[in-house]
Formats: C-alpha cells, sequence, structure tokens
C-alpha cells in the first residue's frame, strides 16, 4: 500500500468512526418514581424511566449508593416482560445493569426494589430522606414525576413536613390524602433531587425495618431545614 492509499484508508475510517459516534445517542424525556412505604418501615420502589435511542443501544445500567439502608427484590422489566440484568456491588454503590435491543425508538423500563433502613423512627416522628434522582446520569432529565405513599391517611395536613433539595423547578403536594406528589422539571446531567419528609411515626405499625434513635427528631429536622424548595399546596 503506498502512502496516498493510506492516506485516504486512514481518512475514509475516520470519516466512517465519526459518522457512527455522531448517529448514537439518547435522551431521557420523562421517570417516575414511586415509594410505598410499608406498614413494617420497609418501602417498595418502583422506577419507570424512559429512553428516547438514536442508534443501537444493548444495555443500561443504574447505580443507587450505599448508606444505611439495604436493597433486595430487584428486578428489571420491559411491558411486564422481565429483563436479563446483572447486580454489582462495591462500597460505594449498587449498579443495576440490564439487557435488551433497541434502535432508534422510545422504551420503558421499571425498576423494582425493596428499601430496609432507610427510615429513621425518632421519638416524635418517622423521616424519610432520599434522592428520588442520582447524580450519576450522564444525560439531563426533562421531567421527574412521581410520589411517596404512607402506610395510613393522613388525619391532620399540619403533622406532615416536606422539603426538596436543591432548588429545582418543580412543585410537591399531598394527594389523596396518603401520598406527596412531587414532579420536577429540567434536570441537568450529573444533578440530583431529593425529598425529605417527617411524619407521624404511629403511621407505621412497627419498626422493624426502620433505624431507631431515642431522641426527639422534629426539631431537628426543622432546624436544618431553615428553607423549604417546595411548599405543601
Amino acid at each position: 500500500m503506498n502512502r496516498k492509499m493510506y492516506f485516504v484508508f486512514i481518512l475514509l475510517f475516520l470519516v466512517l468512526f465519526a459518522t457512527f459516534a455522531f448517529s448514537k445517542n439518547y435522551t431521557l424525556p420523562k421517570a417516575e418514581i414511586y415509594m410505598k412505604i410499608n406498614s413494617d418501615a420497609s418501602i417498595d420502589v418502583a422506577e419507570k424511566i424512559q429512553f428516547s435511542f438514536s442508534g443501537p443501544y444493548t444495555f443500561a445500567y443504574r447505580d443507587i449508593p450505599k448508606g444505611t439502608w439495604s436493597i433486595s427484590n430487584i428486578a428489571v422489566t420491559e411491558n411486564g416482560a422481565a429483563l436479563k440484568t446483572d447486580i454489582i456491588d462495591n462500597s460505594e454503590y449498587t449498579k443495576i445493569k440490564w439487557y435488551y435491543t433497541a434502535e432508534n425508538e422510545s422504551k420503558t423500563f421499571t425498576i423494582n426494589y425493596r428499601l430496609e433502613n432507610a427510615i429513621v423512627v425518632y421519638n416524635d416522628v418517622a423521616e424519610l430522606y432520599w434522592k428520588v434522582w442520582g447524580d450519576g446520569w450522564e444525560k439531563p432529565l426533562s421531567e421527574l414525576y412521581g410520589y411517596i405513599e404512607f402506610p395510613k391517611d393522613v388525619q391532620n395536613i399540619d403533622d406532615i413536613y416536606v422539603w426538596g433539595h436543591p432548588e429545582l423547578n418543580g412543585k410537591i403536594g399531598l394527594y389523596e390524602n396518603n401520598k406527596i406528589l412531587f414532579q420536577i422539571f429540567g434536570i441537568s446531567s450529573k444533578q440530583f433531587a431529593e425529598i425529605r419528609t417527617a411524619f407521624p411515626k404511629n403511621m407505621l405499625e412497627s419498626n422493624t425495618f426502620a433505624i431507631t434513635k431515642a431522641e426527639d427528631g422534629l426539631q431537628k429536622i426543622i432546624t436544618e431545614e431553615n428553607y423549604a424548595t417546595f411548599t405543601i399546596a
């Protein structure tokens, strides 16, 4: 191969590589997060994440940071059908990786799991403080929607406290007398969104899967939350 032909070959390779690279992309139009607090303080979580693919894709993953909580019963489905899933644990997070085939189309995947020891029960209140959207996503999210469901109906709205972090374009409110409903728009890549709520501890029948602290918690929580990003409407 002479030098001229070699140069043409390299140039053609670079053009083809660039064409392939720029033809493959994805966006995240919407995610729905549903958290059901059970009477024993465990939480059943369902995350429905919509991907819009340009080009071929075969897998995706979701990293859940490690903490005081434990995660079990992990499953990923598409339209109710189970997908091949790998669970990879390390000291920092649990990686949920699932496999599929997609090309130039939209798909919605549902990630189900159970949380234990994610709720803290104090002498006076119970608290859930959770990142409903993590900071590990490489793409922005157009809309996040979801709710946190209590095991019992709310008897007095003044007994429910809720805050959102950081300051984002969104809203939050009490829905159907037993859910905290939230909606957030335009979450940037690598940006988290979290919700903190304090509620009457007698909404739980037991503390089996909660962390208990023999101290009052409400005033400490309110002091830490010297402003609310969202307010109950």
